[in-house]
């Protein structure tokens, strides 16, 4: 299983770094990981049933994390709900604590999960280049695309960009397919944001060739609100087209798994009416691009758009774009609300 993938991309080196654990559990944890990249989401919940039930404490708050991720891009928002509750508590425990190198490494990285796929500012984390714990390599060169997309969502596109592109440099050194998708990603999104459309298709492609040779297919879901219709920009360049109407319709189901979520927490945000096809034009409106231009890189007839913007309006209440605009960075602006592109 394991065939062309340098093992640290999936995380055990981290908690191996850290402390003594169980070969077998570590193993798993490989196991686990790749299964998610690849949105194998039966083997995801069986393995993550295990390790949940036998491994150490350190992977199962992980697994417990990638269970609940699937959870919510299965539309399963009830026991997502569950397992967000356990690992609030474990992770607040876990990081006030920081007595456990393991825990403190699988807390890290499960709230930052938390935190990018589930909701804004749920958690509050210490730096990690300071404390008394020392942070493995590993988790340093993981958290690299996690630091890049919060930047992101604070708008520091150039910050986001550079961040990715030093971590490339780093990771080029080895395999670490998953970690160079997920930068990639954040690059290609950088530049479509500030307004390089040929650089960012580029990186895109970069990144699904990573797809097309590992089978890796999440970071493309995860990271639908920020790259903004890039995947659907590209079908008519990709190899297997159905591979990117995969993504689209994992997307959907996400989408709802999602808001389902939101509801349950008590949360509710203005834009949760929208599709996602709906949402992804009601982005590229709100930052200012045409219709003709929108048309061209969704693949849509101009009509279309039209039609799409006649929706939105009529969803959210308003009556043109400066509206839309308004509410766009009123969402986004607001650190209690989930990142609302997906």
């Amino acid at each position: 299983m394991f065939d062309g993938w340098d093992i640290a991309d999936v995380l055990w080196r981290i908690f191996r770094d850290a402390g003594d654990l169980r070969y077998e559990s570590l193993m798993g944890l490989a196991e686990l990981e790749i299964s998610y990249y690849r949105c194998e989401f039966d083997a995801v919940l069986a393995k993550a049933n295990e390790l949940i039930e036998t491994a150490e404490p350190p992977v199962a708050v992980h697994a417990r994390t990638v269970r609940m991720i699937v959870e919510i891009a299965t539309g399963d928002s009830e026991q997502a709900y569950k397992d967000l509750r356990v690992l609030v508590d474990v992770c607040a425990k876990g990081i006030a604590q920081r007595e456990d190198d393991q825990l403190y490494a699988a807390c890290v990285i499960s709230g930052m999960r938390i935190e990018n796929v589930v909701m804004v500012s749920l958690f509050e984390f210490p730096d990690l280049t300071e404390g008394t714990v020392e942070v493995p390599t590993a988790l340093k060169l993981y958290f690299g695309h996690l630091l890049a997309q919060r930047f992101m969502r604070i708008r520091r596109y150039d910050v986001a960009n550079g961040i990715a592109y030093t971590h490339l440099t780093i990771l080029n050194k080895g395999n670490y397919p998953g970690s160079r998708t997920y930068l990639y990603l954040i690059e290609a999104a950088s530049n479509l944001l500030t307004g390089d459309t040929q650089r960012a298709r580029a990186r895109f492609d970069k990144a699904w060739e990573l797809k097309e040779r590992y089978g890796l297919l999440m970071p493309f879901v995860e990271l639908n609100y920020l790259l903004l219709g890039l995947p659907r920009a590209n079908r008519e360049h990709a190899a297997d087209p159905e591979e990117i109407r995969r993504v689209e319709a994992m997307v959907r189901t996400f989408h709802k798994g999602w808001y389902g979520l939101r509801r349950m927490c008590g949360l509710s945000c203005a834009l949760e009416p929208l599709t996602p096809l709906e949402a992804l034009v009601a982005g590229l409106a709100a930052l200012g691009w045409r219709n003709k231009e929108i048309a061209h890189h969704l693949r849509l007839a101009p009509n279309t758009v039209k039609h799409q913007l006649t929706s939105i309006y009529q969803k959210l209440g308003i009556a043109n774009r400066s509206q839309l605009r308004g509410i766009y960075h009123e969402v986004m602006s607001d650190p209690g609300m989930f990142d609302i592109w997906a």
